[in-house]
């Protein structure tokens, strides 16, 4: 959504009026704020089965308190104004929840899976990879940011306890813990008293609340990107892989982040025999600095490797397709290089990932299923 609405602004010429570019840039906000409402319109008549995503809402009650506070805790709001922080989470999508059982579904135990979301399509998509796991257990998904507001979330649970949930498996869709995101769900469950955003109102529920890992270096992952770069049909011996990450925004963060992605890379080049196997965090949402001295350490990588006779193959550790796979397209353009865009979440081993969590939250517990 940042690109349309970017290449919107950049229509015009670099002499056209301020005032000009701008206006075409906040219709196509509008655009798309419009076309979300559409989307799930869409996304329900798409499908009997899928139920309308519900509590959505992009609403924010702003004070100039939250717009400060959102200052402090996000490095790129730093230098924002008001009104270019309310047009960067208008961008972000919706805080929603969606079901992904049936009515007839029903358990003592129940999970609900925490996303940031992925648009329109690649929300749809990820719920429907939840299915098998829906088909057993009450199961739902709190999508969203949940940056102010948890109300979405709370409806997931209560929907959940409602079929019958009395133990509730949280699964944050996270490649990493080490990042804001987390730490605001966190903070939503009272694991601890840091939230990675705002403050918002606490998840209450009679259930008992077990949280989960985040896919982190789980071998599953490791053997999902060892998948993906072998399906570029390059040769082993002459090929250097480079996984690239999302990655978040602190230095300590990042520096963890790093360990894991290291971690997973051993394990591919080992498995795969490839010669080489490189990792890097983008610190996507970063100050602008930041994430530039990363794009230009990948776009080195990249390019030595070409130099040298290799092949270079870049995967990723996104969960979705539509992240930011056309970003980096755009930031290596004119290099030699070969990309698997796929997300986790589009390989078997997700899914599994996802039954593993569940189960092996849950050892221990008796499971009764109506």
């Amino acid at each position: 959504m940042r690109q349309t609405c970017a290449t919107a602004a950049g229509q015009y010429d670099a002499g056209a009026a301020w005032a000009s570019k701008w206006h075409g840039f906040l219709l196509c906000v509008l655009g798309l704020a419009i076309s979300i409402g559409d989307g799930f319109a869409a996304e329900d008549s798409a499908s009997s089965s899928s139920p309308e995503p519900r509590g959505a809402s992009h609403a924010h009650e702003m004070s100039q308190s939250k717009y400060d506070a959102l200052r402090e805790k996000v490095p790129l709001y730093r230098n924002y104004t008001d009104a270019e922080i309310d047009l960067s989470m208008l961008m972000m999508g919706p805080n929603y929840a969606a079901s992904v059982s049936g009515p007839d579904v029903s358990a003592d135990v129940g999970v609900l899976v925490l996303a940031h979301g992925f648009g329109e399509v690649g929300d749809r998509v990820f719920k429907e990879q939840l299915e098998s796991i829906g088909s057993i257990f009450p199961t739902a998904i709190g999508f969203g940011m949940s940056m102010m507001n948890s109300a979405h979330i709370q409806l997931a649970v209560d929907d959940l306890v409602a079929a019958g949930a009395q133990t509730i498996v949280v699964i944050p869709a996270l490649s990493s813990p080490w990042n804001t995101q987390m730490r605001q769900w966190e903070y939503m469950f009272g694991i601890h008293d840091n939230a990675g955003y705002l403050e918002t109102e606490r998840i209450t529920t009679s259930a008992g609340i077990i949280f989960s890992d985040t896919l982190s270096d789980n071998p599953l992952v490791a053997e999902a990107l060892l998948d993906y770069a072998n399906e570029l049909k390059a040769e082993p011996a002459r090929t250097v892989v480079i996984i690239v990450s999302h990655g978040p925004t602190s230095e300590d963060d990042n520096q963890k982040t790093l360990q894991m992605l290291h971690s997973l890379g051993d394990i591919v080049r080992e498995d795969g025999r490839f010669r080489e196997v490189k990792a890097i965090s983008l610190q996507n949402d970063a100050p602008k600095d930041v994430r530039a001295a990363n794009v230009v350490k990948l776009r080195n990588w990249v390019a030595s490797g070409a130099e040298q006779g290799d092949e270079v193959v870049i995967v990723t550790n996104l969960l979705a397709t539509r992240s930011i796979q056309n970003q980096i397209r755009e930031e290596l353009a004119g290099l030699q290089y070969k990309f698997n865009a796929k997300g986790l979440s589009q390989h078997p081993n997700f899914n599994k990932w996802i039954e593993d969590s569940v189960r092996k939250r849950l050892s221990g517990t008796s499971i009764q299923e109506d």
